[in-house]
Order: structure tokens, then sequence, then C-alpha cells
């Protein structure tokens, strides 16, 4: 009886604080909409790489590139569009209200597990981990989880992924990796960085356990089938594996590049990459002072750098929604001191209607 009512009041928890920051997020939104100029030429959620993802979950991947700028919609990965329409089919909602009853229901199972399994995430008590919850989805950049955007899918599927690795659920943890892979190019550095992480823990037994593999590495290994799945697609349809690869250096200029070079030349820009900076530099601090006071796991820490430090190789664009969309930096929240942790959340939920008021008006200057 007790564990049965301890299962219904986490689910109630989860429940008050993804509806709560879901009220929150759609109040703001009225609010700022209400006083936008009239002639504001759009109040629409759906903006940036939503369309591409509008436009996947509706057709697919058949169109050709744009003539003009030679982008085409390969240079997105299929799990979120694929889902999207999936929920299209079911419900019949058009796409952009679809992705956002999508990611709400996303949000709430995030709640769940990081309720359920807090112990994994180093969170010591339900204070904690509602804590965390409130400072990860009232965040600013948790305005992308609201949005359909892809975020809310690769933060709940990598969750889900680092938790069942844990719990030794190894097929749960096989397939959420492979949703991961398949959602966004960086979703390989997840199994990578759990797989470093157990090779490091055990090395005495690291031969032994590449010799004979067993349901840690095997799962691992099965992770990345989603990206191999995206490859495998892009060579029956355009004949080039890497594809995506390909359209992103062209259509969006995004080759590689010396990443020392990129965050020195970005201080020096302008404004816009003075902020991608700062976004990078201050998860990097973050996360390492996490680390460092066992606030956030090795592995997750680990994952959540090397995924917008990737980024830092091609291109500043968009860095702080790599950097500052991830939940394992939101980790650190329950170690703020006890009468702060009110303030903390009230800043960065006025942070996020902030971000809302420039995102309703399609500028994309804070991405």
């Amino acid at each position: 009886m007790n564990v049965l009512s301890g299962r219904w009041r986490t689910l109630a928890l989860a429940a008050g604080v993804g509806l709560g920051t879901l009220l929150f997020f759609f109040l703001a939104y009225f609010v700022v909409i209400m006083f936008l100029p009239t002639n504001t030429r759009s109040h629409d959620l759906c903006v940036l790489d939503c369309y591409w993802y509008g436009a996947i979950a509706r057709d697919g991947y058949g169109a050709a590139p744009d003539i003009m700028t030679l982008q085409a919609r390969f240079g997105f990965f299929p799990g979120y569009p694929v889902a999207a329409s999936l929920f299209m089919d079911l419900t019949g909602l058009p796409f952009d209200i679809a992705g956002i009853a999508l990611n709400a229901g996303f949000s709430l199972l995030f709640c769940w597990l990081a309720l359920e399994y807090r112990n994994d995430l180093g969170l010591k008590d339900e204070k904690s981990a509602l804590t965390f919850l409130a400072a990860f989805l009232l965040s600013p950049w948790g305005l992308y989880n609201r949005v359909p955007y892809s975020e809310m899918l690769f933060n709940l599927g990598s969750l889900a992924t680092f938790i069942a690795w844990r719990q030794k659920n190894y097929p749960v943890a096989a397939i959420s990796g492979s949703i991961v892979t398949a959602t966004r190019f960086s979703g390989v550095l997840l199994p990578a960085a759990l797989c470093l992480e157990l090779l490091v823990r055990d090395w005495k037994h690291a031969l032994d356990l590449l010799a004979r593999p067993d349901g840690h590495l095997r799962s691992l290994a099965i992770m990345p089938l989603g990206l191999v799945a995206f490859m495998l697609f892009l060579y029956f349809q355009t004949g080039d594996p890497l594809a995506y690869v390909h359209v992103e250096q062209v259509g969006w200029n995004q080759g590689f590049r010396n990443p020392l070079a990129t965050l020195w030349g970005g201080l020096w820009a302008g404004p816009s990459t003075r902020y991608s900076v700062a976004a990078f530099i201050v998860t990097s601090i973050a996360l390492f002072w996490g680390t460092r006071v066992r606030r956030i796991p090795v592995a997750l820490a680990l994952f959540a750098w090397l995924a917008p430090a990737v980024a830092v190789t091609s291109t500043l664009v968009a860095q702080p929604r790599f950097s500052l969309a991830l939940f394992p930096i939101y980790l650190i929240a329950p170690a703020a001191p006890r009468r702060l942790k009110p303030a903390l959340i009230a800043l960065l939920a006025i942070g996020q209607a902030g971000f809302l008021f420039f995102w309703v008006q399609a500028t994309g200057t804070l991405q």
C-alpha cells in the first residue's frame, strides 16, 4: 500500500510541476502577444527550424534542395518529425498544435522519470528533484522544450537512456538510446560518454570487458542504430549516406573549423556571437563544477559538454541552444542556498518570458 501510494505521489508531483510550468509558458505567451504591436507579422510559436520539422512531418524528405540556398530537409534528423507525424495521424491535428501537444506529453514523462529515479541523477530528495525540474523547464532555453522542436524528445530520450542503463534495464536503454541517435547527430555522444565512464570505472577489467561484452556494452552497441538507420535511408534516398553532413556544409556553411579559432573570433564579431561564446564557457564551468561537487553524474556532464563542443567545431550559430537546453546542467540548481532557490527559479522564469517575447516575433536573435 505504501509503495502504491508512493507511486501515486510521484505521479501527482510530476503532473503538478509539468502542468504548472506548462501553464506558466502559455500565460507568458498570451501576455506577450497582448503587448506586441498589432502590426507584428506573426504570433506563431513555430519559427525557424520548426518549419523544417513541420515539412518533414507532413511530406517526408522527398523535396529537392532550395535552389537559392541549397538547404534541404536532409539537414534534420527524423526522430522528432516522425513522432510528430504519427501523432498527427492519430489525432488529426496540424503540425503546429501536434508538436506543442507532443512536447507537453514528453515533458510530463520527463518529470515522472526524474522524480521516480532521482537517486540515479544524484538528487537527494523530492525537493531537490522539483527544484531541478523547475529550473530546467522554466529556464529561458526551456522554451525549446515547449515549441515544436526536437529538444524535449532529445532530453527525454537521453534521461531515459541514462536511467535505464544505470538500472541495468538494457533493452530499454538500447531502444531509448536509438531514439536519441535518431533525433540529433550529437546523440551518438551519449553512448560514447557512458562507455568511457564504464571503461574508466572498471579500467582493471577493461580488456576482459571488451573481449566478453556484457549487457552494458551490448546495449551501448545498439544505441547508434538510430543514426545508422538514418544513414541507410539517406543512401537509398540520395545515394549518399552522409547527405546530412554535406547538406549542412553547403546549405548552412557548417564545415569543420578550428574550435579555438571559432571561439576567439566570436569574442570580437559582435554581441550575438559573444553571447554564444559566453553560453559555451558558462556551460563548461557549470558542468565541471557540478561533477566536482558530485551534483552531476560524470557521464551526463561529459555528454552535455561534448554536444555543444562538437557544434563549436563548426559554428557558433545556435550555440546557446546546444549548451543550455540540455538538462544535465540544471542538476546543479538544488545546490543553490535554500533562501536563494525561489529567486533563482523566478529569475529563470522571467528570462523565459523575455525570450518568448523575441521568439514570437521570429527574430531568432537569442537562438
